[in-house]
C-alpha cells in the first residue's frame, strides 16, 4: 500500500509540475505585468500609433523550462522507483522525459502573436514596441506609450480594456 501511496504522490507532482511550468509563462501585452515591476517608475510619453505590423513571437532561451521539467521529473522518478537501482533508474528516465517535457511547455507558453506598432511620439521622435494582444490599435490613434522594465504601447482614450 506505501508503494501505491507514493506513485499517486509522484504523479500528482508530475501533474502539478507540468501546471507550475505552465503558469510560470505570461503573455506579454499591454495589460500583462511582472511582479518585478510593482511600484516601478515607469515613463509614459504621448504619442501616434504611424503604423503596425503582425509580429511572431519565438520562444527564446529555455533553459528554464528544460532545467525545472528535469528537477520536478527526476524527483517524481525516484518517488516512483523501488528499490535502489528502480529509483535510480526512474530519476534518470523522470528527469531526462520532464527535461523534455519542461522545454516544450516553455515553448507554447512563450510563442505566439502579437502586433508591432512604430509610434510618433509628440516630441518628434519614432518608437517602436511589439506586443501581445489580438484588438490592434489602429494608425492614427492616440496612444501613450510606457517605458519601463517593458514597454507597451495602449490608447490615450478606453484604458486597459480598449475597444474600437
Amino acid at each position: 500500500m506505501p508503494y501505491s501511496a507514493s506513485k499517486t504522490a509522484a504523479a500528482a507532482l508530475a501533474g502539478l509540475s507540468a501546471l507550475s511550468l505552465a503558469a510560470c509563462a505570461t503573455p506579454y501585452g499591454p495589460t500583462n505585468y511582472g511582479t518585478y515591476e510593482q511600484g516601478q517608475l515607469a515613463r509614459t510619453e504621448p504619442g501616434t500609433v504611424v503604423g503596425s505590423r503582425p509580429v511572431t513571437f519565438n520562444e527564446g532561451n529555455l533553459q528554464g523550462g528544460t532545467a525545472a521539467g528535469a528537477i520536478l521529473g527526476g524527483a517524481g522518478g525516484v518517488a516512483l522507483g523501488g528499490d535502489t537501482e528502480g529509483r535510480i533508474l526512474g530519476g534518470a528516465v523522470g528527469a531526462v522525459a520532464g527535461a523534455l517535457i519542461g522545454r516544450e511547455v516553455q515553448r507554447a507558453a512563450y510563442t505566439g502573436q502579437g502586433i508591432a506598432y512604430t509610434v510618433e511620439l509628440d516630441n518628434g521622435q519614432l518608437v517602436t514596441v511589439a506586443q501581445g494582444g489580438s484588438q490592434p490599435i489602429p494608425v492614427g490613434a492616440r496612444v501613450f506609450v510606457e517605458m519601463g522594465a517593458n514597454a507597451r504601447v495602449y490608447p490615450q482614450t478606453g484604458g486597459a480594456g480598449y475597444r474600437y
